[in-house]
């Protein structure tokens, strides 16, 4: 075998190894097989052209409908058909107008803000979910459609790392579910909301006391007691009761006539 002959064997193996791993796009760009980029494509576009809605919350703000439509321009420029696209189709729904199962959905935002959010997470209190400002990213199959989810703590931080990844998904080698710190700190896995902390009751143990009924003693006198008891009487009054009863001078003299008989 001539060394052009290995040299064509060598080049025909790399194409059959790097045919089991990546898949050409429609736009001919190649993604990981189990890319997050591949799955949209083969999910939610058909044709080369987005099939489904994006959704924020009702009453989000203004930057998450910004997040969600830059996401949907970088998706199409990566994977759809530039030939096929639509330009008069609104692709925006609110959280309450689309149920997840019904349609292909990119659903961003804050838990707090979007309740299709807090129904995929099965988060019951929002506002504690994520412990630290990141960006998760993760991609369900629900019903027959498919899921994209863009959220986390802050919606500022969401559109930042939003936009760079899917602007750039080989630079980052995009696969889900991802939890991105920053830019140079992405983890491949579930994440796992914290353990809610006990609540407890720092304030100090009053200890019940025994109430003790005292005997009356001196002046204190029960109810029974105070209806028996004699009125009061002065020091004076007492003197006058106490001095010894004088007898008339008249009186005198007759008692001492009388004695004579």
């Amino acid at each position: 075998m001539t060394n052009i002959n290995k040299i064509i064997l060598f080049l025909i193996e790399i194409l059959i190894i790097s045919g089991c791993s990546l898949e050409i796009s429609k736009t001919g760009k190649a993604y990981g097989g189990d890319s997050l980029m591949n799955s949209i494509e083969q999910g939610m576009f058909k044709n080369g052209v987005f099939d489904g809605y994006v959704v924020v919350g009702k009453s989000a703000p203004a930057i998450d409908a910004v997040t969600a439509s830059t996401v949907l321009l970088k998706l199409n420029d990566a994977l759809g058909d530039p030939e096929e696209i639509p330009t008069n189709i609104d692709y925006s729904r609110t959280d309450g107008e689309v149920a997840i199962g019904s349609k292909n959905l990119i659903i961003v935002g804050t838990p707090c803000d979007n309740k299709l959010i807090r129904e995929l997470l099965k988060i019951s209190k929002c506002d504690d979910f994520f412990s630290e400002d990141i960006t998760y990213i993760n991609y369900y199959s629900i019903g027959g459609h498919n899921v994209l989810l863009i959220t986390g703590k802050e919606s500022s931080t969401i559109r930042a790392n939003a936009i760079k990844v899917f602007s750039n998904p080989n630079n980052y080698n995009l696969r889900y579910p991802a939890i991105i710190h920053n830019l140079n700190n992405i983890e491949f896995k579930e994440y796992v909301a914290p353990e809610p902390k006990e609540v407890t009751n720092d304030e100090p143990q009053v200890e019940e006391q025994e109430i003790i009924e005292e005997e009356p003693t001196g002046t204190q006198k029960t109810g029974e007691e105070v209806e028996q008891q004699e009125p009061v009487v002065s020091h004076e009054e007492q003197e006058v009761i106490n001095e010894p009863k004088k007898e008339n001078i008249f009186e005198m003299v007759i008692g001492w006539f009388r004695s004579f008989f």
